[in-house]
């Protein structure tokens, strides 16, 4: 695409845009697929404020309906956000689940199946993060889900040995060798720690696009 057809499409997205703005329709769906930041932003700011009068200069319903957007405008960055936040906890998990597999399968600890589980959970996130419908549709379920699992995980399999095997050195011989003792023992709950801001994540990712939602339901009603 060269830049006159890039730019004959940045003018159809405001256009579309403003006129889904003047029936009270917030342009989300016209913004939501432009995966450069930088071009969403300027698209948006034409959307939005299609002149340079000053927010003083403008007249009180002007300045009513600019407010109005503004907060909408505001909840729909936390709404996208919240999908760059599912996409970082999926990798998180994965990262958690690889490190706690390979270590289980070169036999440094017996933590398998936390590996296995924390894995497999890690793929299905991703998979459905892929599909950003689903993501808004199934937020909560997921978050309820991955909660009551990894609840079940902690009443069944308690909280995984420490990642590595208790190591035969005297934490006084050496500032290293105290370290990695450190870091053993640490392990499991750094585990548990990772594992529940994953889930109280999750609802936070919830509740952000559900706040859009109701937030440009009554942006409509006016």
């Amino acid at each position: 695409m060269d830049i006159s057809q890039l730019l004959r499409e940045k003018q159809r997205l405001i256009e579309k845009g403003r006129e889904l703005l003047s029936n009270k329709i917030f342009p989300d769906e016209v913004l939501v697929n432009i995966r450069d930041e930088r071009l969403r932003k300027d698209i948006a700011k034409e959307i939005f404020t299609p002149n340079d009068i000053r927010f003083e200069d403008l007249s009180k319903e002007e300045q009513v309906k600019r407010r109005e957007s503004l907060k909408v405008q505001l909840l729909f960055s936390e709404y996208l956000h919240s999908f760059v936040t599912l996409k970082s906890i999926t990798y998180l998990l994965l990262i958690i689940g690889l490190i706690t597999l390979i270590t289980a399968i070169l036999h440094i600890n017996n933590n398998l199946y936390f590996g296995i589980i924390t894995s497999f959970i890690g793929i299905l996130l991703f998979l459905i993060s892929l599909d950003r419908e689903k993501v808004v549709k199934y937020s909560l379920k997921i978050a309820i889900i991955y909660s009551v699992l990894y609840l079940i995980e902690l009443i069944i399999l308690k909280i995984p040995m420490p990642y590595i095997q208790p190591i035969n050195v005297d934490v006084l011989e050496s500032r290293r060798g105290a370290l990695t003792k450190i870091v053993n023992l640490v392990s499991p709950y750094l585990y548990v720690i990772l594992r529940i801001v994953v889930g109280v994540f999750l609802f936070k990712i919830y509740t952000a696009q559900q706040k859009f939602i109701e937030g440009k339901r009554k942006f409509r009603q006016g």
